[in-house]
């Protein structure tokens, strides 16, 4: 259940605000509709009465999951209620823009946003939904029957399954009655009626537009990186990850925290630089961090992906810079949001991505639909460094018989470690921590860069 409450943080601790601001009615970027706008006319009797006991429903959860985040303001409880009332309050809109854009009986010409329904996998999504439900009375069980520091743990799991089923809803949304969520790709387009009419900009007011934006040092805001001109901090998803107090470097945004089972240090990190923008369906993101000491790397998808349910596995595509694409086993996310790393095989993926400019990532559902991003890795140097000395692993590939080389320079400068075995256990970090109190290293007990400059290696 832990593991279960970590993902879906990594999946969403930087979108979760983002989800409030998209509650517009906007052209979905890609689909041919019959016309340039829908005429309003009457809905189905049927249809209305569902979408009503939608929205009733969603009322009732969006009351909850208030209550639950004013009880636990600034904690994890918190922001997983954030990220669920947003996600409730996202879908309650849309659906609420259908009904009155459809049922009004106005000459009002509206653009309702419409995608193709899909009844087959709206059927599909709803027997997920039933498994879920089954896992949030599970989780229900766990908070009733747990006390004290566990009653915290088994409450963070239930709001985290919550967050998934509200997620799931909206796939079901989508599939069932064919609305689209706001997409980037689409610029806002106006509502039209007889009383209001829009005066659309020249091209001259573009162009002095354009040289205004041209003119303006894009690095000159507060949270700007100053190592990285060349990226664009301007962009909306900065200002939301400096309003959620993350640290940017580079193209990352980068969270400190505390583990609440055993207050061990803790990062989140989030590349943020294949996100489109906040109208943006799917805003795809690389994740990299450290939860309970333990290293992580998530490929974040954003949207509701269809796995084998017999595997645990999703094959993922990656290329590093120019290298030879090549396919790996990923775990898949509990919240089925894309798939992830975890321990070693994250030390591993860290490692290979220490020196590289950039990485494209691709997996493929099990309807062959496939999801991809590429990764630009500025600012990537402290985000590794930092992961691995919270998790205490090296960044460096060592082999046992470094790790003996190692162990034997630290006995003979009187660090004592034992036999050197080259297993690196607790004796060898002890005595490498005690070297590095005396040199002025930061005491990680890992074999790092710095450690190992100092040493002579």
């Amino acid at each position: 259940m832990i593991r279960s409450t970590k993902t879906v943080l990594l999946a969403s601790a930087a979108s979760f605000s983002l989800l409030a601001a998209a509650t517009g009615i906007y052209a979905q970027q890609g689909q041919t509709l019959p016309s340039d706008t829908t005429s309003v006319g009457a809905l189905s009797s049927s249809l209305a009465v569902d979408l009503r006991t939608e929205i009733s429903r969603l009322d009732t959860e969006i009351a909850d999951a208030r209550g639950i985040a004013s009880q636990f303001e600034g904690g994890v409880l918190g922001i997983m209620s954030d990220l669920n009332t947003q996600t409730l309050s996202l879908t309650r809109s849309l659906l609420e823009s259908r009904l009155v854009a459809e049922e009004g009986g106005t000459p009002v010409q509206i653009i309702v946003p419409v995608t193709q329904p899909d009844p087959a996998l709206a059927a599909e999504i709803e027997q997920e939904m039933v498994r879920q439900q089954e896992i949030i009375d599970t989780a229900q069980a766990e908070v009733n029957a747990a006390g004290g520091l566990m009653a915290m743990v088994a409450m963070t799991s239930l709001q985290t399954e919550k967050v998934t089923m509200a997620q799931l809803r909206q796939a079901m949304l989508r599939a069932r009655y064919g609305i689209a969520y706001p997409d980037m790709g689409a610029q806002p387009q106006s509502v039209s009626a007889e009383s209001r009419s829009v005066t659309q900009p020249s091209d001259t007011t573009n162009q002095n537009n354009t040289d205004q934006e041209n003119a303006v040092d894009r690095t000159k805001y507060a949270w700007s990186d100053p190592d990285h001109p060349e990226i664009d901090y301007s962009k909306q998803i900065f200002s939301t990850l400096d309003s959620q107090d993350f640290e940017i470097s580079g193209w990352w945004g980068i969270q400190y925290s505390r583990a609440d089972i055993d207050d061990s240090p803790q990062i989140f990190a989030i590349n943020v630089s294949d996100y489109g923008g906040i109208y943006q369906t799917d805003n795809p993101s690389l994740i990299v961090a450290c939860f309970e000491q333990e290293p992580r790397v998530v490929f974040n998808t954003d949207s509701f992906i269809l796995t084998e349910i017999r595997s645990n596995n999703i094959p993922v595509t990656m290329r590093i810079d120019s290298d030879e694409a090549v396919q790996i086993n990923w775990s898949k996310l509990t919240d089925n949001s894309g798939a992830g790393l975890f321990g070693k095989a994250a030390e591993d993926m860290i490692r290979d991505l220490r020196d590289a400019k950039k990485v494209f990532l691709r997996l493929a559902e099990r309807n062959g639909e496939t999801h991809s991003i590429t990764i630009d890795l500025a600012g990537s140097t402290k985000v590794f460094e930092e992961v691995a000395q919270t998790c205490k692993f090296s960044l460096i590939e060592l082999t046992s018989n470094d790790y003996k080389a190692i162990q034997t320079m630290l006995n003979a400068g009187g660090f004592d470690v034992g036999a050197p075995d080259g297993i690196w256990g607790r004796g060898s970090r002890r005595a490498l921590m005690a070297y590095q109190a005396q040199s002025g290293l930061e005491e990680t007990g890992v074999p790092d860069q710095a450690t190992l400059r100092t040493m002579g290696m």
